[in-house]
């Protein structure tokens, strides 16, 4: 699913066609995940597919940033991206992990970790919040977006007997596993040692869609931070 080259679903429809249109006005959600990204010394980036938001914090946040992906082709992809944009891989460490297992760092490594369209693909996103907040240092910030599952067209695919896509990769709804709210997010983070500072949406016309983004967003941006004495 996460090989190389691999297309996605493409828009379809005259939606779809609007859609390839307006994308010139989209707020995508690696550049505003990395505005929301405080400067550190250590980054984490889970599932970090083509390297950009790796190559993006090294460059001018962190002193040192590791990725890690499950496929080996998209690790080199993201070697290959951070080579070209930094010159050379001082500082950057892109690695094989699955994110179902313990992450291979130790307790409070890192000053930020994200997880960008990551967390609905993980068999347990209680145990991953939970290994994230074990590799962040408290106060560490934690960057992480979802589908959200309450945006309007989904809705009204539930209302009419559809079911509500939140993926366009290959496989069953993207590969997708699990489904969230902006109330569910917050609710898993705020009960496993996390303080909630920023929730918001990305993607075409986000000031438009950020009046009402329970309804209007079709994804989750969340910004957290790991409470003292979380452990």
């Amino acid at each position: 699913m996460y090989a190389e080259g691999r297309a996605g679903k493409a828009p379809s429809g005259l939606l779809g066609q609007a859609f390839l249109r307006l994308r010139r006005f989209e707020l995508h959600r690696i550049p505003a995940a990395f505005e929301l990204l405080q400067p550190g010394q250590r980054l984490l980036d889970l599932g970090c597919g083509d390297g950009s938001l790796v190559a993006l914090a090294r460059a001018s946040k962190f002193r040192e940033v590791h990725g890690l992906d499950v496929a080996q082709a998209v690790i080199r992809r993201a070697q290959n991206t951070c080579e070209s944009r930094l010159g050379s891989l001082d500082g950057v460490t892109i690695q094989h992990a699955d994110l179902n297992n313990a992450l291979p760092f130790g307790n409070e490594t890192f000053d930020a970790v994200t997880a960008i369209a990551v967390i609905e693909h993980i068999f347990d996103p209680y145990f991953t919040v939970n290994e994230i907040r074990r590799v962040l240092r408290a106060g560490g910030q934690l960057i992480m977006e979802v589908p959200n599952l309450a945006w309007l067209p989904r809705r009204l695919d539930v209302l009419f007997g559809r079911l509500p896509i939140t993926g366009d990769e290959e496989g069953w709804d993207g590969g997708h596993l699990h489904y969230f709210t902006f109330r569910t997010v917050h609710e898993l983070l705020s009960t496993h040692g996390f303080r909630v500072d920023h929730m918001a949406s990305t993607g075409i016309f986000p000031t438009v869609r950020n009046v009402w983004p329970t309804m209007l967003g079709g994804n989750i941006l969340v910004s957290a931070r790991r409470l003292a004495g979380a452990s």
